[in-house]
């Protein structure tokens, strides 16, 4: 709609030095205003639509999210960093809820705006279709390399957020701790080279993304000067007002693409975090709530507790206990002796089922 608007402002300074068939300046403001109305009302749906499917969408993930990380096992939490899962409830669902559905929205406006751009200037100067295809070529080779590069130092800075997160919270749970065995320097220390861990993959970002300003800028530079070229060819058959359109939207080609491909690298990321967000969706769960089948009125009756060829692995493949087999009835009473790390521990989780078998069973009852 703006190129619209911009067109028709072209047409009326154009009819203005006709001398017949002129029109009221009423019919060309009204036209205008009629036009930037339609432009505000297109514009107002398309962000509704945006953005109430963004917070639907979003809303849905995060209690899905929430649900598989409170429903999962136990040794979910033992060998997953808190630090990890804090990232994925605040860095990765901010992504989630304030950036994708803004960059989605800015890469395919910027993408139409070059799109219309090319096309104007191709057909004010028919002549510019080669140089506009070259133009084309450079600025997807250049994306192409551009975006292999940010999208890996992204998800490092994006990784290096989750060891930072684990010290903050292990300096708030032990700061007692930290004071009475004057390990405070050491902590320090450990800040500031997490830090700036943390630093290097950012500070690769933003250098990328001046390494694409600079070669962006070239390649609208070199657009501009050959439109200005074949529009001084044409200057004897081709409008002023035309010519002037077509050159004034040639210099926003450098911001259009720029952002273009900007936006597109900003999607990717975006698209890691709800990746790995939807890893944690995946993880193992406990074992469901309620039954299929309901259990008698009268169960437990004696509490018979039989166990037949239990195996339990805390890592798949690994197990810790092989096959155990024993029959406890009711009313009697067994001691489990073994040494540190034989497994007691390991047989009380089972039997509260905070561990799931991965072989065998245990029948309370029958």
């Amino acid at each position: 709609m703006t190129v619209l608007q911009d067109y028709w402002i072209r047409i009326w300074v154009a009819s203005s030095g006709q001398t017949t068939q002129q029109r009221s300046p009423v019919f060309w403001m009204s036209m205008y205003v009629a036009i930037g109305i339609c432009g505000i009302l297109l514009c107002v749906a398309k962000t509704g639509c945006l953005f109430v499917g963004s917070l639907g969408a979003s809303g849905k993930l995060h209690a899905q999210l929430l649900h598989a990380v409170v429903r999962a096992r136990p040794n979910f939490f033992d060998s997953t960093p808190l630090g990890r899962i804090v990232n994925r409830f605040s860095r990765d669902m901010e992504n989630v809820d304030q950036n994708t559905i803004f960059t989605i929205e800015m890469f395919i406006t910027d993408l139409l705006g070059a799109i219309s751009v090319l096309a104007i200037i191709s057909v004010t100067t028919p002549a510019f279709l080669f140089v506009g295809v070259v133009v084309s070529v450079l600025y997807l080779a250049i994306g192409v390399y551009y975006l292999r590069t940010s999208r890996e130092l992204k998800r490092l800075e994006s990784t290096s957020m989750s060891p930072l997160l684990s010290l903050v919270g292990e300096l708030i749970g032990g700061v007692t701790s930290i004071r009475a065995f004057g390990a405070a320097q050491w902590y320090v220390s450990e800040a500031a080279a997490r830090i700036s861990a943390h630093n290097r993959p950012f500070y690769g970002v933003w250098s990328s993304n001046r390494w694409l300003s600079i070669r962006v800028d070239f390649c609208s530079a070199f657009v501009s000067f050959t439109c200005a070229v074949f529009i001084l060819r044409s200057a004897h058959t081709m409008d002023a007002g035309l010519a002037g359109f077509a050159l004034s939207y040639a210099l926003t080609f450098s911001y259009r693409m720029m952002w273009a491909i900007r936006n597109y690298s900003n999607n990717e990321l975006n698209m890691n975090a709800i990746e790995r967000i939807e890893q944690y969706m995946r993880v193992d769960q406990e074992a469901p709530l309620e039954v299929s089948s309901p259990q008698p009125t009268s169960w437990p009756a004696t509490g018979d507790v039989c166990i037949e060829d239990l195996v339990i692995e805390h890592v798949p493949g690994v197990p810790v206990l092989h096959g155990i087999s024993l029959h406890v009835r009711h009313g009697e009473k067994i001691g489990v002796v073994g040494r540190t790390g034989a497994g007691k521990s390991t047989l009380s989780l089972a039997l509260l089922r905070f561990i799931e078998a991965a072989k065998g069973r245990v029948l309370i009852d029958n």
